[in-house]
């Protein structure tokens, strides 16, 4: 009878083990792509910049780093909801105009400034207002290579615990930002849409949030460089 009992009990946790082991390998994960050089860059950055072309903050979010996504995912997923309910608001026109200035960004055309993981890119995109075409210059943005792949980079509390600070040419920038109250990822809203009772331009970046924020991810150092 004990012997039994055995057999019984072995048979249900290789069966618990075996469910669970098949759940993890069919589960959806991140895989670090395996060139994660300038051209995967240029690529994470015409795709971020693309984004913020057509007020697309999920894909924006996406971008983050790890740190910043896990300390302010409730407030990124509200505002990547907010965009896309107000870009579904806007005239087909504008729309389409938006698409046009989105696929004028192309990963060749973006430009690099690097220093071991850590990089700024920069560029020029196209805005489309019917037959009119405005040359607009792309923001800068600040982004590190960690975990297989190149994230945005803004200097957040949880960020500088996970990461440090950048070398000096991207932590000026990021400190000038700051200073001048310019935000990652604002696109001026289209001229129509504005004058039709929204606002003339988006942040979409969360506020800053309480000291508690993220832990450390694990392939990152614990503690952030001193000012």
């Amino acid at each position: 009878m004990r012997r039994t009992l055995w057999i019984v009990i072995i048979g249900v946790l290789v069966g618990a083990l075996g469910g669970a082991a098949a759940g993890w390998l069919t589960a959806p994960r991140y895989r670090p792509t395996v060139d994660c050089g300038e051209q995967r860059l240029r690529e994470r950055a015409a795709e971020f910049y693309r984004a913020a072309h057509l007020m697309d903050y999920r894909t924006m979010v996406r971008s983050y780093t790890p740190a910043w996504q896990q300390a302010d995912a409730d407030n990124l997923r509200k505002l990547a909801d907010d965009r896309a309910r107000m870009y579904s608001t806007f005239k087909d026109e504008t729309r389409a105009d938006m698409q046009r200035g989105a696929d004028s960004i192309a990963p060749a055309d973006i430009e690099v400034e690097r220093e071991g993981d850590w990089a700024v890119t920069r560029g020029e995109a196209v805005i489309y207002e019917g037959d009119l075409e405005i040359p607009f210059p792309l923001e800068e943005l600040v982004w590190l290579r960690t975990g297989g792949d190149w994230w945005v980079y803004q200097r957040k509390n949880p960020e500088l615990r996970a990461y440090g600070n950048p070398p000096d040419f991207a932590r000026e920038l990021l400190i000038h930002r700051s200073e001048s109250g310019l935000e990652t990822g604002v696109m001026q809203m289209p001229r129509e849409d504005a004058e039709s009772g929204g606002e003339a331009e988006e942040s979409t970046t969360a506020e800053e949030p309480s000291e508690s924020g993220a832990e450390p991810t694990p392939d990152a150092p614990a503690e952030a460089e001193g000012e």
